[in-house]
C-alpha cells in the first residue's frame, strides 16, 4: 500500500509539473494530426494531414500544413498572425529560444517570440556569431540583426568574424570585428558586442558518455604482456581508460582494471562491448548464450535475456532493449528497469522537454507492429488514438 501511495503521489507531481510547463505533443488519429498534452488528453482535434515542426523550449511550437501553408500553435494555442501565410517554419539553430525561420516562395524571414521581425525577402539566412545573421540574396552576402538592421551591406562573397582581433580584444573592447571579402579585396567592419546565446540551454545536451571502439588507439603492449601471464588473451578496451578485455582458457571474456589491479567484470561472458563514462563509471553490453544484458562494472543493470541492446543513444542515457525484433526503453540509473516493454517495431529518440534543472522529459517516435507511426513519452503514454 505504501508503494502504491508513493507511485500515485509521484504520478500526480509529474502531471502537475508537466501541466505547469504546458507541454504539447503532436497527436495522431486516423492518419490526421492534432495536439495532446503529456497525458494524451486532446487539446487540438486531429484535423491536419501533415505536421511541419515540433520544437520544445520555453514555449512549445507545433505547426501543421493546411492547403500548402503552415498553421502555427504555441502552447496549444493557434497563432493567427503566423498561420495560413507561410510555406513552412523551422527552428533557427544556435539562436535564442523562440527564434524561427519562416519560408515563403523560396524566400526566408525570421520570427522571434511569435512575431515576424524579418519578412521573407532573403534567399537564405544563417544565424552566426555575435547573435547576428548572415543574409544572402543573388549570391551576395551581408550581415543583419534579428530586427533586419543592416550591419554589413549585401555585396560580398563571404563574411566571417575577425577571429584574431576578437580574441585579442575579448575583455577590453566593446566592439565585435568582422571581415567581409569580395573578389579582389577584404573590408573590415565593427559591430557592437551582443549578449552571447546560451547554446547549452537551447540545443541538445549529451550526457558525458561515449561508446568505445574495441581497437581505439594504440595498444599498451607492456600491460598486455603482463596480463598474458595470467589470462589466455588480453586486449586494451580503450585508450581513454585502464580497461583490458581478458579471456580464460575456455574463451570466456571479462574485464581487468589495470588501475585497481582487479577484475572489473567476471570472466563469464561470450563477448563484450565497453561504453566509457568520463565520470569513471564503466558500462558494458554483455553477451552470453546468444542473449544480451547490461552491466555497470560487475553490477547487473539489465539481465542477460534480451536478443540485443541498441545503445545508439547511450550518450543521452537511453538504452533500447530488443526482444523478438521489437524495441523497448530503459534509462541509465543505479537500478535500471524497462520503462517501456519491447513492443515497438521501431523506437527512436525525437525530442526532450526541460522540466526542471535536474529533469528532462523525453519524447520518442514509435512505429507499432501495424505500421502506425506516432509519438510516445518516456512514461509509456502513446500520443496516438485508434
Amino acid at each position: 500500500m505504501k508503494k502504491y501511495i508513493i507511485i500515485v503521489i509521484f504520478g500526480f507531481y509529474l502531471n502537475f509539473v508537466l501541466a505547469q510547463h504546458q507541454f504539447c505533443i503532436p497527436y495522431k488519429k486516423n492518419n490526421l494530426w492534432g495536439i495532446a498534452d503529456t497525458n494524451a488528453k486532446v487539446m487540438v482535434q486531429p484535423i491536419y494531414k501533415t505536421y511541419n515542426e515540433f520544437n520544445t523550449g520555453n514555449n512549445t511550437l507545433i505547426s501543421f500544413i493546411k492547403n500548402g501553408k503552415v498553421v502555427v500553435y504555441v502552447n496549444g494555442k493557434m497563432q493567427a498572425a503566423l498561420s495560413n501565410i507561410y510555406d513552412s517554419i523551422k527552428r533557427a539553430n544556435y539562436s535564442e529560444n523562440g527564434t524561427f525561420f519562416i519560408f515563403k516562395n523560396s524566400k526566408m524571414g525570421l520570427v522571434q517570440n511569435a512575431k515576424v521581425t524579418i519578412k521573407p525577402i532573403y534567399d537564405s539566412l544563417e544565424c552566426y556569431n555575435n547573435n547576428r545573421i548572415i543574409a544572402t540574396n543573388n549570391n551576395l552576402k551581408g550581415l543583419i540583426s534579428t530586427s533586419n538592421k543592416v550591419i554589413i551591406p549585401l555585396q560580398f562573397q563571404n563574411i566571417d568574424s575577425d577571429w584574431d582581433k576578437n580574441q585579442e580584444t575579448r575583455s577590453t573592447d566593446t566592439n565585435y570585428y568582422w571581415e567581409a571579402k569580395s573578389a579582389l579585396s577584404s573590408e573590415y567592419f565593427t559591430d557592437v558586442k551582443q549578449k552571447e546565446v546560451n547554446r547549452a540551454a537551447n540545443d541538445e545536451i549529451m550526457m558525458m558518455v561515449e561508446a568505445v571502439a574495441d581497437n581505439a588507439g594504440t595498444l599498451n603492449i607492456e600491460q598486455e604482456q603482463k596480463l598474458l601471464q595470467q589470462y589466455a588473451t588480453a586486449k586494451m578496451a580503450s585508450t581513454y581508460s585502464n580497461l583490458f578485455f581478458v579471456t580464460n582458457t575456455l574463451g570466456q571474456m571479462g574485464v581487468y582494471n589495470s588501475y585497481t589491479k582487479k577484475i572489473e567484470l567476471p570472466l563469464q561472458f561470450d563477448s563484450l562491448i565497453a561504453h566509457e563514462n568520463r565520470r569513471d563509471a564503466n558500462y558494458f553490453t554483455v553477451y552470453k548464450n546468444g542473449k544480451a544484458g547490461f552491466y555497470k562494472s560487475s553490477l547487473e543493470l539489465l539481465p542477460i535475456n534480451f536478443d540485443a541492446l541498441n545503445t545508439s543513444e547511450i550518450e543521452r542515457g537511453i538504452i533500447f532493449p530488443m526482444q523478438n525484433g521489437l524495441y523497448g526503453l530503459s534509462f541509465l540509473a543505479k537500478v535500471m528497469q524497462l520503462n517501456i516493454l519491447p513492443k515497438y517495431k521501431n523506437l527512436q529518440y525525437h525530442k526532450r522537454f526541460i522540466v526542471t534543472e535536474d529533469w528532462v522529459f523525453n519524447i520518442f517516435e514509435a512505429t507499432d507492429t501495424n505500421g502506425n507511426t506516432f509519438f510516445v513519452g518516456e512514461n509509456g503514454v502513446e500520443y496516438f488514438g485508434k
